[in-house]
């Protein structure tokens, strides 16, 4: 009986484990990749549709050990609207043409809140890198999170009085 617990905990314990670490490619098909901005004072909501591509690799045990590789093809924003999707593709905005993807590599991982971790990387668009620090959940091999970028910081668009210049961005990113 003694043996067979001991048995039970090992199996236990590595079907636990082989949920927080790992390597993985990202599951282009199913993640998303979502923005949030207010505009004429409603809000703007819009996808990547391509979703995201990349690399992770996880180990809650091991944050130091953990990086993430991710980006998104500029010329698959949505929308809904396509006049509205044509502009934000030229020069005014995400330059497709010159600059196809937004990137994000880690440079650091932390834990974060309510069992939740946070990663800190450099996230460019177009020609401007800066250092975010997201708040994410890793759940079912999903990452799952939100953070707000200022969307002059990466020259997208003009100071305007009727649209904000902060943007929410989510992501749900399966992997496999």
């Amino acid at each position: 009986m003694k043996t067979q617990i001991i048995s039970l905990s090992v199996i236990l314990m590595l079907v636990l484990s082989a949920f927080t670490i790992g390597s993985w490619s990202v599951d282009t098909d199913n993640s998303k990749a979502a923005f949030s901005i207010t505009n004429m004072g409603m809000s703007v909501n819009g996808t990547f549709d391509s979703g995201v591509t990349g690399k992770v690799t996880f180990d809650a045990e091991d944050l130091a050990g953990s990086s993430i590789t991710a980006e998104v093809a500029t010329k698959t924003i949505n929308t809904g609207i396509e006049m509205r999707d044509k502009h934000l593709r030229n020069e005014d905005y995400f330059e497709v043409d010159t600059y196809p993807n937004i990137t994000f590599t880690s440079t650091e991982f932390g834990t974060g809140k309510d069992g939740g971790h946070t990663v800190t990387g450099d996230f460019t668009i177009k020609k401007t890198t800066k250092k975010v620090t997201i708040p994410f959940t890793f759940e079912n091999n999903t990452f799952k999170g939100s953070f707000n970028i200022n969307r002059l910081d990466y020259d997208l668009g003009e100071k305007s009085w009727v649209m904000k210049n902060d943007v929410k961005i989510s992501f749900t990113i399966p992997v496999k």
